[in-house]
C-alpha cells in the first residue's frame, strides 16, 4: 500500500510509524486510558483490511481517532489529536525542503525532468519557484476541502504553482491598439511603427514580454499588419519618383517582398525566445483574409504558410480562418486553403458557424474557448483559470444509478463552483499595475495607473474554464458497455446539457463566464485514472481516460456530428480532431466545406 503524503508524494506504508504515533499520545494520559498493545494491532488491522492500493496519509489519522473513540479512549484521541495538530504546525514552517532539494539534485517525484535543459539554472530556477507557489497554493491560499478534492481525483486545480499571485491564463490580444497607440515596455514608449518590419519586430517585443506575465497562450490577429506592409510600399515608392512607373514597380515590388520576408522570419524568430518562467513561448497566430488591406494581408498569409511549410516550425501555431472567400468552393482564395491544411497541426476556425453562434467571428482564447460577450468582440480578453472534473469517478461512486449519478454531479459541480471563483477572488481589487502591459498599455484594455481589474474580471473581458474528463467512461459505467452508441451519446448530452445549464445559473448569479469545455490532456487523463485505479473504485475494462471513444464512429462524419453536437451545447468549446491522411484530393475538399458549415473549431493533421 502507498501512503500519500501531503506534498503529493507516495511512500511505502509502514505500519510502525502507526504504532509510534499511539505510543507518544499514550505517554501524555493515565495508565488505565492508554491504548494496549491489541488496541493498537486492531487499529492497524482495521486500516490494512482496506485493501487499498493508495491511501491518504489524512484518511489514516482519521480512522486512528475514529477507532480510538470506539474503544472509549476519549482522553488518548484529544491527546491523538493535539499530537496531530502540533506535527501539521512544525510541516506549516516549511515543506518544500524536499522538493526543492529534488530539484537541485535532479531527482523527485513532484517533477518532470524530461526536458534535456532541466539542469540549466534558469530551469531550476523557474521550478524552485513553482514548488514554492504549489506549497503556499495548498497550505494558505485554498480551502482544505479543494485540496482534498484534488488529493482524492475529484477534481484538478489547474495551475497552482502559479497562483500566488494573479497571473492571466491565456489572452487575445489587441495588438491593434498597441501598434497603433503605442505602447510601454520597461518604461520605454513603443511608438507607431513606420514600416512593415519594424511593425514585426515590434509585434514580437510586445509578444515576448506579454508571455513572460501570463502562463500559457497568447493569440493575435496578424490582420492588423497589412496596413503596415501597405504603409512600406509607401516609403520605398516615394524614394523613386525619378524613374519610369515600370521601373518603379520592379523595384518596389523586389524591396517589398524582401522586407516582407525579413519580417515574417522576425515573427517566427519569436520561436527562440525564453520566457521569465523559463519555458519556451506558446502563440497562436490568426490568418483571416477578409480584411481592408486585402492585397497586403493575402501576401502575409501566402508568407506565413511557405515560411512555416518550408521550416516545420512547431510554434507560433496557425489558426486559419474559413470563410466564403477559400472554403474550397472554387472560390478566389481556395489556393490558400489548400496550402494551409498541409501544414502540420494547423487550426480551422471556420466564419460560418462562429457567426451561427456567437452573431459575428469570435476568436478562441487558448485551450479552444470563447468568450461569448459581443461587447468587446474586437478588444483584448483572456481566461482567470480552469478546472478539470473527473466524470468517470461520478459513473463509477453512483453505482450505475442514473438518478444518483445526477445528485452526485451536482454536488460536485458545486464544489468546483467554489475551486473555479478561488481565481476569481485572486484577481479581485488586483491593480492594473500587476501586469501594465496587459491592462494599462492596451493588450486587453487601458486602464489607469493603479486602477482596480475587477471590471474585467466580467464576461465581456475575461472567463473562467471548467474541464470535463471520462465521459465516455462515464455513459459505459452507468449503461454498460453493450449499450446501444446512442443511447450513451443521448446520456452524455444530458450530461454536459445539465453541466452547460449549472453554469448559466453561475453566470447569472456572479456576471462571470463560465465555459464548459472537454480538455484531451494526457498528464490530467493519467492523473484521475490513476488514482481511481490505485483506489480499486476503476473497472480493469478502462486503460485510461477519454471523452469520446473514436471506435464508436463509422467514419469521420459521423465523429464529425457527434462533436457537432456537443459544440452546440458549450457553445464552441470544443477542439475536432480531424486527419487528413490517405484522403484523396477531392475528399479533403468534401471534408473542408463540410468543417466551414458544421464545426467551429478544429485542429488538422
Amino acid at each position: 500500500m502507498k501512503v500519500i503524503k501531503r506534498d503529493g508524494r507516495a511512500v511505502e506504508y509502514d505500519k510502525k510509524k502507526i504504532e509510534i504515533a499511539i505510543e507518544k499520545a499514550n505517554k501524555e494520559v493515565k495508565n488505565e486510558e492508554q491504548a494496549k498493545k491489541k488496541d493498537i494491532n486492531r487499529i492497524i488491522k482495521s486500516i490494512e483490511s482496506m485493501d487499498k492500493k493508495r491511501i491518504l496519509v489524512e484518511d489514516i489519522q482519521d480512522i486512528i481517532e475514529e477507532k480510538l473513540m470506539e474503544l472509549g479512549k476519549f482522553n488518548l484521541a484529544k491527546k491523538y489529536i493535539v499530537y496531530r495538530y502540533t506535527r501539521a504546525l512544525v510541516r506549516k514552517q516549511n515543506t518544500t525542503d524536499e522538493s526543492i532539494l529534488g530539484i537541485i539534485k535532479n531527482h523527485g517525484n513532484s517533477i518532470s525532468n524530461s526536458n534535456s535543459n532541466y539542469m540549466l539554472s534558469k530551469f531550476q530556477r523557474n521550478l524552485i519557484v513553482k514548488e514554492v507557489s504549489k506549497d503556499l497554493t495548498k497550505r494558505m491560499l485554498l480551502p482544505e476541502k479543494i485540496v482534498k478534492a484534488e488529493e482524492k481525483g475529484i477534481i484538478f486545480f489547474h495551475n497552482s504553482d502559479y497562483f500566488v499571485q494573479p497571473m492571466i491564463l491565456s489572452s487575445f490580444i489587441n495588438i491593434k491598439d498597441m501598434l497603433e497607440n503605442g505602447t510601454i515596455i520597461n518604461n520605454q514608449r513603443i511608438e507607431q511603427p513606420k514600416s512593415f518590419l519594424d511593425a514585426c519586430i515590434k509585434t514580437v517585443n510586445i509578444l515576448s514580454n506579454l508571455l513572460s506575465c501570463q502562463i500559457e497562450e497568447v493569440i493575435i490577429d496578424l490582420k492588423y499588419l497589412a496596413n503596415y506592409l501597405k504603409m512600406s510600399k509607401q516609403n520605398i515608392k516615394r524614394n523613386l519618383k525619378q524613374l519610369s512607373s515600370e521601373r518603379i514597380k520592379e523595384i518596389v515590388d523586389i524591396n517589398l517582398n524582401n522586407e516582407l520576408k525579413m519580417g515574417i522570419k522576425a515573427l517566427f524568430d519569436v520561436n527562440i525566445i525564453n520566457t521569465a518562467n523559463g519555458e519556451a513561448p506558446k502563440i497562436y497566430f490568426i490568418l483571416d483574409t477578409k480584411d481592408e488591406n486585402k492585397k497586403e494581408n493575402i501576401q502575409i498569409i501566402e508568407e506565413i504558410i511557405n515560411y512555416q511549410k518550408n521550416y516545420n516550425f512547431n510554434c507560433p501555431k496557425l489558426i486559419y480562418v474559413l470563410n466564403d472567400e477559400n472554403n474550397l468552393e472554387g472560390n478566389k482564395y481556395d489556393y490558400l486553403t489548400q496550402e494551409a491544411i498541409a501544414i502540420s497541426d494547423i487550426h480551422l476556425l471556420s466564419e460560418k458557424v462562429s457567426f451561427d453562434y456567437f452573431k459575428y467571428l469570435n476568436y478562441p482564447l487558448g485551450n479552444g474557448c470563447f468568450l461569448k460577450s459581443s461587447k468587446n468582440k474586437n478588444g483584448g480578453k483572456f481566461n482567470q483559470g480552469m478546472v478539470s472534473i473527473n466524470l468517470a469517478q461520478i459513473g463509477l461512486t453512483s453505482q450505475s444509478d442514473e438518478k444518483k449519478l445526477f445528485t452526485e454531479l451536482e454536488q460536485r459541480m458545486e464544489l468546483s463552483f467554489e475551486s473555479l471563483m478561488s481565481y476569481y477572488y485572486a484577481f479581485t481589487n488586483a491593480i492594473s499595475n500587476t501586469s501594465p502591459l496587459h491592462f494599462i498599455y492596451g493588450g486587453i484594455y487601458r486602464l489607469n495607473d493603479n486602477e482596480v481589474i475587477n471590471k474585467l474580471l466580467k464576461k465581456d473581458y475575461s472567463s473562467i474554464n471548467l474541464n470535463y474528463v471520462g465521459l465516455y467512461e462515464l455513459t459505459n459505467i452507468v449503461l454498460g458497455k453493450k449499450a446501444s452508441t446512442k443511447s450513451k451519446q443521448e446520456l452524455a448530452f444530458k450530461i454536459l446539457n445539465f453541466m452547460q445549464d449549472t453554469l448559466k445559473k453561475w453566470q447569472e448569479e456572479t456576471s462571470v463566464q463560465f465555459n464548459l469545455c472537454s480538455i484531451e490532456n494526457e498528464n490530467i487523463n493519467n492523473y484521475f485514472y490513476k488514482i481511481d485505479s490505485e483506489n480499486n473504485i476503476i473497472s480493469k475494462n478502462f486503460k485510461n481516460y477519454n471523452n469520446i471513444n473514436y471506435d464508436d464512429f463509422n467514419n469521420i462524419y459521423e465523429k464529425l456530428e457527434y462533436e457537432k453536437q456537443i459544440s452546440k451545447i458549450q457553445k464552441g468549446n470544443f477542439i475536432s480532431s480531424i486527419n487528413f491522411k490517405n484522403l484523396n484530393e477531392n475528399e479533403v475538399k468534401e471534408l473542408i466545406n463540410y468543417i466551414y458549415k458544421n464545426i467551429l473549431y478544429s485542429q488538422v493533421n
